[in-house]
């Protein structure tokens, strides 16, 4: 196995096309699997256990604590709210199951404008006592009549995202430092 990978599929239910634009529903999802040379306990930790920490070592996050009532035994709280180049955004928690290292979120606030839900899927396997492969599986169904064009804009930002997201998150495990690159916001 390749230390990352990843894939991006579509599914478009349907066309609408007129004589001046072509219009597109649909949803996609990218897929990045990443090895980490670390035992699956320790990685769990990071994104499971520290869910709602996840500013410490992702550049997509500026300020991220977690929030909500407990849901779920191990972890008292069940979302986390982020600060983010875009506002803020609350991820709710859907599952989360430390025994076979695996939760799911959906997002309830600060969604992108051309996004009608976007949902996340997170699980581990160990390889051996000191490896463990991560996947992340990111999907988000687009809102309808979204321009075509702007479709392939947001499949190679969620893969950019998405490939960014496990080098930083295997760097921040394997060696205890965020190699993140915050951006600053410069306000008057």
């Amino acid at each position: 196995m390749p230390f990352f990978d990843y894939s991006v599929t579509h599914r478009t239910p349907w066309y609408l096309t007129n004589e001046t634009l072509k219009l597109v529903s649909m949803s996609t999802s990218v897929k990045t699997t990443v090895e980490i040379e670390k035992n699956i306990a320790e990685v769990w930790d990071v994104i499971g256990n520290q869910f709602g920490h996840v500013h410490l070592w992702s550049s997509n996050f500026l300020e991220s604590k977690p929030g909500g009532a407990q849901k779920f035994p191990g972890l008292d709280y069940s979302n986390r709210i982020t600060t983010t180049e875009r506002g803020k955004t609350i991820q709710e928690l859907d599952t989360f199951d430390s025994a076979n290292h695996s939760l799911s979120y959906h997002i309830t606030t600060g969604l992108p404008e051309v996004a009608k839900n976007a949902t996340a899927v997170w699980s581990l396997d160990e390889i051996d006592q000191n490896k463990t492969v991560a996947t992340f599986n990111f999907s988000m169904e687009v809102k309808d009549f979204v321009p075509a064009e702007m479709i392939t804009k947001i499949q190679m930002g969620l893969t950019k995202s998405a490939i960014e997201f496990g080098k930083e998150l295997k760097a921040y495990v394997e060696t205890g430092k965020s190699i993140a690159t915050k951006y600053i916001i410069l306000g008057n």
